[in-house]
C-alpha cells in the first residue's frame, strides 16, 4: 500500500520527501530551506514475531528557528514507544502510557514554567504532575 504523499498533523501539512529503510521523512510544506520543520517516523521489531518481540516506533520532529540575527537554533522532540507484541499489552495500555507522558508536557505548570536545569521550580513542578498522575 503506497504511502500518502502528504499528511496534517495539527495544522501542519507534512510531504514525503524520502524513505529510508523503515521509515519516512516529511517535510512541513509551511516552512523554508532555513528553517526546515521535519517529521520522521520509524518502525522496527526486535526479534522475530514471537511473544517475545518488541516493536518500536519512533517520531521525530525537528524545527528549526531563525534568530533576528540570522542564526538558526534546533529545537527537536521525539517519542520511542516499544510495545511488547506480547497479547498482554493492549493498545489502551499505549493510549494510558502516552497520556500520561504527554500530560506532564501539556500541563499548565509545565507550559509556564519550562523545564531547564536552570529552572528549579519547573523541574519541582514537573515531578509533582509524575508522582500525582497514577
Amino acid at each position: 500500500m503506497p504511502l500518502d504523499p502528504t499528511i496534517t498533523v495539527g495544522e501542519k501539512t507534512f510531504a514525503l520527501t524520502v524513505q529510508p529503510g523503515g521509515g519516512v521523512v516529511r517535510i512541513n510544506t509551511a516552512s523554508t530551506l532555513a528553517a526546515p520543520d521535519t517529521l520522521a517516523i520509524r518502525h522496527e521489531r526486535s526479534a522475530p514475531k514471537n511473544a517475545d518481540a518488541v516493536n518500536r516506533h519512533n517520531v521525530i520532529n525537528r524545527v528549526t528557528v531563525v534568530d533576528s540575527d540570522g542564526v538558526q537554533h534546533l529545537l527537536t522532540v521525539s517519542l520511542t514507544i516499544g510495545q511488547p507484541e506480547h497479547t498482554s499489552v493492549t493498545n489502551t495500555h499505549v493510549k494510558q502510557a502516552l497520556a500520561a507522558v504527554f500530560g506532564v508536557f501539556l500541563a499548565d505548570d509545565f507550559a509556564m514554567t519550562g523545564l531547564t536545569t536552570a529552572n528549579q521550580e519547573g523541574i519541582d513542578k514537573t515531578d509533582d504532575i509524575l508522582l500525582n498522575m497514577g
